[in-house]
């Protein structure tokens, strides 16, 4: 397993845990996550965690899972 897959699996281990603060460590302060259904744009563990909790406060059940990873370049997963 890549050090980018390790990762991202933890990420979303962290996410079905509830360890938002911890899933939110992972995330460099310049960090770019981009929201593809509507365009929005936050950076880093700040806006990781505004986006989580948002998700969590709509799907308070919610549960991801990991079918493939595939890394587009060496910073975009």
């Amino acid at each position: 397993m890549s050090e980018t897959e390790a990762l991202v699996r933890r990420l979303y281990t962290s996410f079905n845990a509830r360890e938002l603060d911890q899933a939110a460590a992972l995330f460099a302060e310049e960090a770019l996550l981009e929201h593809a259904a509507t365009g929005r744009q936050q950076r880093g563990s700040t806006g990781y965690l505004a986006f989580a909790k948002m998700w969590i406060g709509a799907f308070p059940d919610a549960v991801l899972a990991v079918d493939r990873i595939t890394q587009r370049s060496p910073t975009t997963v």
